[in-house]
């Protein structure tokens, strides 16, 4: 009996351990979840003026209307054969990088490569 009593008493023991350890983490997790919703707050403050300033309308740079420039006076500005002649016809590849770039701006080719045209 003596044996049993023991092993009861360990029992317990070991139960009030854990009960401290899940409690100590319950704090901790409690503190953690704290933390992260004040990070939360901190990123939204930080993008929030970021998001609202890409929102605003952007012009094309004059680099980007060179590049449209030199496309519409028959050169490439594609990656694969850039500053080479057209021979007089289009390029899918330069199509999609200038549609591409205006795609960003809600513009479209022909109408940047007009505003470029002599």
């Amino acid at each position: 009996m003596n044996n049993l009593s023991t092993l009861l008493n360990q029992f317990e023991e070991n139960i009030k351990k854990l009960l401290e350890e899940y409690l100590e983490i319950k704090a901790y997790v409690s503190q953690l979840e704290e933390e992260n919703q004040k990070l939360r707050q901190e990123v939204i403050k930080f993008y929030k003026p970021l998001q609202e300033e890409a929102k605003k309308e952007k012009k094309p740079g004059p680099g980007f209307q060179n590049l449209a420039r030199l496309y519409q006076e028959g050169f490439h500005v594609c990656h694969a054969h850039f500053g080479e002649a057209r021979d007089d016809e289009d390029c899918l590849w330069c199509i999609t990088f200038i549609k591409g770039r205006n795609n960003e701006r809600g513009e479209g080719i022909d109408e940047e490569i007009r505003k470029t045209a002599p």
